[in-house]
């Protein structure tokens, strides 16, 4: 019983590929639902999906939903999490997609790790190389290794909703999964990192969370704010100099981010 979240704001015209990889995945293997949650788009994304996978909706195997108003990625993710069956619950980005032959292998590892509160899965870029630091054993990411590395590099989360029956993470921080992760491993138990690459990750496209044109400088003021969580919950496992630099760059964030908020006052 494995269940794929996938979000989406306005990527009509890209997130076919995402929902088309995963329901492959419920064709080869252990996948059981699809569930994609509009964030609210103007695009006309609802529609056209609608249209284009009207079969797999008929079977059930893919679910739309969507929101009231626009949340951000962390509160979509939610309200994906809430409507899932699980109990694994993976998240993909809209504009990424599963490599179909690591399909079965990571559905097999969760399957053997029901008591697990979270597995993360590798990621290639487009070119095929590994995004983050390569090892060839499974990994078991304690809170003290995860708040210095998080999961050393790129990856594809499944949080294991029979352990974690709560939303994972914080709505109004409109992304930095990271913290809900922290809190989870606090809580549940160390996390597994499998060397199992998974996803394909779209590190070129321009309106990624991460790139001035998909509104970084706009979600600076919140960064800083994920950042001080983090200082405040789990400072502790750093050193200080970390912790030094992750409290600079949260200063900085806030300041330009509130240069920036300034610019839209009219």
């Amino acid at each position: 019983m494995i269940s794929i979240v996938i979000t989406s704001y306005n990527r009509r015209n890209i997130v076919s590929d995402a929902i088309e990889s995963a329901l492959s995945g419920i064709r080869t293997t252990g996948f059981n639902e699809v569930i994609l949650v509009d964030d609210c788009s103007t695009d006309g994304t609802l529609d056209y999906i609608r249209q284009a996978f009207s079969g797999a909706i008929a079977d059930g195997q893919l679910k739309l939903t969507s929101t009231p108003h626009n949340l951000g990625v962390t509160g979509a993710k939610n309200t994906g999490y809430s409507l899932a069956k699980g109990p694994w619950v993976g998240f993909l980005d809209s504009d990424d997609t599963l490599l179909q032959d690591q399909v079965t292998p990571a559905a097999a590892l969760l399957s053997s790790n029901p008591g697990i509160p979270i597995a993360f899965f590798r990621c290639q870029d487009l070119a095929g190389h590994l995004i983050g630091t390569y090892f060839s054993e499974p990994q078991w990411l304690d809170i003290a290794r995860y708040v210095r590395n998080t999961s050393y590099g790129e990856a594809l989360t499944f949080i294991n909703k029979a352990v974690v029956p709560q939303p994972p993470y914080i709505d109004w921080l409109r992304g930095y999964e990271g913290l809900g992760c922290l809190r989870i491993i606090r809580d549940s138990g160390p996390a597994l990192l499998s060397p199992i690459c998974l996803r394909l990750y779209n590190q070129v496209l321009e309106t990624r969370l991460s790139t001035l044109k998909g509104g970084l400088l706009k979600r600076l003021p919140l960064l800083a704010k994920g950042h001080r969580l983090v200082l405040k919950e789990f400072g502790n496992y750093l050193s200080p100099t970390r912790r030094f630099r992750l409290y600079l760059v949260a200063t900085i964030y806030a300041f330009v981010g509130s240069i920036e908020s300034r610019r839209f006052i009219p």
